[in-house]
């Protein structure tokens, strides 16, 4: 059985460089924004929240995760559940990034360059996407 999620969407705050039991963990959100009409023809406006973590062997993708930077990523999915400051219980999408691939544009002095892209080595990348999602 195989659950994937692919994301495209821009990074919602710089990256942070975390530890968890002696391994470099990305920590990063991705928003992906659309908008549509209702059955009354009303425009809504929807953004999705995708906790991205990424435990990576390298962490030279992290000063490209800005803010605003649109980034493609894809792997495990899973969800969290937590109370916020109200007592309230909140649904928390998550992703176990296997995938980040940068899609352009600039964010401050960085460029987010359109060749930077990294995967766990165990998942190649052809032309900056794994194997399994090629159309051949």
């Amino acid at each position: 059985m195989l659950l994937k999620l692919e994301v495209i969407g821009n990074v919602g705050q710089d990256c942070q460089i975390i530890e968890v039991n002696s391994k470099k963990v990305l920590s990063f959100s991705v928003a992906h924004s659309e908008s549509y009409k209702d059955a009354n023809g009303v425009k809504v406006d929807k953004t999705t929240w995708v906790s991205c973590s990424y435990f990576a062997l390298s962490t030279d993708i992290a000063p490209y995760l800005k803010k605003g930077t649109l980034v493609y990523v894809s792997g495990t999915p899973f969800a969290r559940c937590y109370q916020d400051k109200n007592g309230t219980l909140v649904a928390q999408q998550n992703l176990r990034v296997v995938s980040i691939k940068l899609l352009g544009g600039s964010v401050g002095n960085k460029p987010a360059s359109a060749e930077k892209s990294t995967t766990h080595p165990n998942e190649p990348l052809v032309n900056g996407f794994e194997n399994d999602s090629l159309p051949f």
